[in-house]
């Protein structure tokens, strides 16, 4: 019986998804969406496919918060990039979902060669 398997081969796997996160209070209102692109082109040449960025504009906002979320809730977002270490989401350079760690790394980061290629961190080895 012949008709019943599929010819095509299955889709590629989805890559693992990075995101990003800015604190817009100490950049300049002009650099912000340059920097958002290299954050998004440096993750995806890294092998991340991209989530989007979370912009912080308050010092008492709730913007990490929503990231950890987001994070929690995809067990496939497995990197956080930031700018520059000024960025560290609650001086955070770790962020734990309960399954997994997620890596906050800076754009800049020994150009991407500890998250080439992308692997998850089990929170509970």
């Amino acid at each position: 019986m012949r008709g019943l398997l599929s010819r095509k081969p299955p889709p590629p796997p989805s890559p693992p998804i990075a995101l990003g996160y800015i604190n817009t209070r100490i950049l300049s209102t002009a650099n912000i969406a340059l920097i958002g692109a290299r954050m998004r082109h440096r993750a995806e040449g890294w092998g991340y496919g991209w989530g989007g960025t979370y912009l912080d504009h308050r010092p008492s906002s709730d913007t990490v918060d929503a990231l950890i979320r987001r994070a929690a809730r995809d067990p496939d977002i497995w990197a956080i990039v930031i700018p520059d270490n000024a960025h560290l989401p609650a001086g955070r350079a770790l962020l734990c979902t309960g399954r997994t760690l997620v890596r906050v790394v800076d754009v800049g980061s020994a150009d991407g060669t500890d998250l080439c290629p992308p692997t998850a961190i089990p929170a509970h080895p």
